[in-house]
């Protein structure tokens, strides 16, 4: 009995590194191989984000406000999130946009948008 949970840990362990070798894990270094994939996904994601610092998406759905995917808890916090975004010097975008917004909310935070174009010094797309 021994020798056989012996014989199979053998073949579990020669099964790991062959899969290991076989699968480009201990590669040339020529820059060919699966380590090349994930700087290539690294490169896109970084690309992506510098792409995103760019432009930055206000929407208002029914009574809920959300800067990029997050939601503010209300005007002061959009108002604090764009303040952060301008003061951090990156030329961005501001792009606002609505969906099935409430007449209410909706005019609080176009308002609210003017109000930050004039003091902030920023410029806003209403896409109207």
């Amino acid at each position: 009995m021994k020798n056989i949970i012996i014989i199979v840990v053998i073949v579990l362990v020669l099964a790991c590194v062959g899969l290991t070798i076989g699968l480009g894990g201990f590669g040339t270094g020529d820059g060919s191989g699966d380590g090349n994939q994930v700087l290539s996904a690294f490169a896109e994601e970084k690309q992506d984000e510098e792409l995103q610092d760019k432009e930055v998406i206000i929407k208002v759905e029914e009574n809920k406000i959300y800067v990029g995917e997050e939601e503010c808890t209300g005007i002061e916090d959009l108002t604090d999130r764009i303040s952060k975004i301008s003061s951090q010097g990156k030329d961005a975008e501001y792009i606002f946009e609505y969906e099935y917004a409430i007449k209410a909310t909706y005019d609080e935070v176009k308002e609210t948008l003017m109000n930050l174009e004039e003091t902030l010094g920023i410029s806003i797309d209403y896409r109207e």
